[in-house]
């Protein structure tokens, strides 16, 4: 159904853009992903980075308005520095954003942001989440952009995790990164 959903959905803003102008560009950069557990007593985090990339099209709606789908690959590590042991988390996130183009440089973003790991063994987390994601971005040239942004993750517990009782579980993401547009 969430398929489903998240499909309906990006071919509206597509149909719907697509007497607009639009761009299309590829994306990239640093990520750290937070994984916090919390409730019955409980309150655990770990943090771990690593890279994004991925690719984007861009929609304008109006001269201030734009939608701005994204398709991204991440790769995150914790290192254990007592026995040199990484544990890499790889993960496939769906921004979907609205761009808010404040001058002709300088623009804020919001929108929901899906993802998707793809661990095998996701011990009673589900594999699909979704968050909100806040950010702003700066054009450096007509091509050239750099951005910021920060996804603040809701509950992804299954109905199997009854062994942590009344916890939840988000992972909250921070992506700094550079596009460019052609």
């Amino acid at each position: 159904m969430k398929k489903l959903f998240l499909t309906i959905t990006l071919l509206a803003f597509c149909y719907t853009a697509s007497a607009q102008d639009s761009k299309f560009g590829i994306t990239a950069g640093y990520q750290s992903s937070s994984f916090e557990i919390s409730g019955d007593g409980v309150d655990l985090s770990t943090d771990a980075s690593g890279f994004f990339l991925g690719f984007f099209a861009q929609f304008s709606v109006s001269e201030s308005l734009s939608i701005q789908p994204e398709l991204h690959y991440s790769s995150v590590s914790d290192s254990d520095s007592d026995d040199n042991d990484d544990e890499s988390v790889g993960d496939i996130i769906i921004p979907i954003m609205l761009k808010f183009h404040v001058s002709d440089k300088f623009n804020l973003m919001a929108g929901p942001q899906f993802d998707y790991i793809t661990e095998e063994d996701t011990e009673g987390i589900k594999k699909f989440g979704m968050g909100l994601g806040l950010g702003l971005g700066y054009d450096i040239s007509d091509s050239i952009s750099l951005g910021a942004r920060y996804s603040l993750g809701f509950d992804r517990l299954d109905d199997e995790g009854e062994d942590i009782g009344d916890a939840n579980f988000k992972i909250n993401v921070l992506q700094i990164g550079l596009s460019y547009s052609f």
